[in-house]
């Protein structure tokens, strides 16, 4: 059980940096341990990361296995991690450039995080509503919720949070405020070097 509750969570990991081979490894040896246990509760999070997996790598039926397991999740399945499915969801409607549909995943998240106190997603949801606002056109709105995400990663000290809220700000908007704001925080980013983000970051301050 321990060893399933690791790779899980690895996995968790692994999709938030963008590692999608390590992230297949880990969801096929999470998946593995899983079938041998009697009570198989975070089987609805590795299905909803496998359907986010699909989306990012182009395998059909992506947001359809997402959606059905945010559906188990809500029926009681396993509600501790909703709020990441539903993350999961929301990123994957707005890569499709479905925003009616990212904003309803959204809207739940965020309401069953306050029902939750579970907060520890914050700083991601409201970088996810800066880029659906952005991609709506609505510029003053996806910036205040890009300032907002980094702000609120901050003060949790995550700076990955952070730096992932203001390159999106400095992608999107490309202002010298924003670069200032983008490089203040790379600046203190120790590792990473081979992660997405890192490199999209610098690549922005170059």
């Amino acid at each position: 059980m321990t060893i399933a509750y690791v790779l899980t969570y690895s996995a968790i990991l692994a999709a938030e940096a963008e590692d999608y081979e390590w992230l297949r490894e880990l969801l096929d040896e999470a998946e593995s341990q899983w079938t041998r246990m009697s009570d198989r509760y975070l089987v609805v999070v590795i299905d909803a990361i496998r359907g986010w997996l699909d989306e990012c790598t182009g395998t059909v039926g992506g947001v359809d296995r997402i959606v059905a397991a945010v559906a188990r999740s809500r029926a009681g399945a396993e509600s501790l991690h909703l709020t990441y499915a539903l993350l999961l969801l929301a990123r994957a409607r707005i890569a499709r450039g479905e925003l009616a549909e990212a904003e309803a995943a959204l809207r739940e998240a965020v309401s069953y995080s306050e029902q939750t106190g579970q907060h520890y997603l914050c700083a991601a949801l409201l970088e996810a509503g800066g880029r659906i606002a952005s991609r709506r056109g609505d510029g003053a709105e996806g910036k205040a919720r890009f300032l907002k995400a980094a702000s609120a990663a901050l003060d949790q000290g995550s700076q990955w949070f952070a730096l992932r809220a203001l390159t999106a700000l400095a992608c999107t908007y490309g202002d010298a405020e924003s670069r200032d704001r983008l490089g203040a925080v790379f600046a203190g980013i120790r590792s990473g070097e081979d992660l997405p983000v890192f490199r999209e970051a610098h690549t922005l301050l170059g």
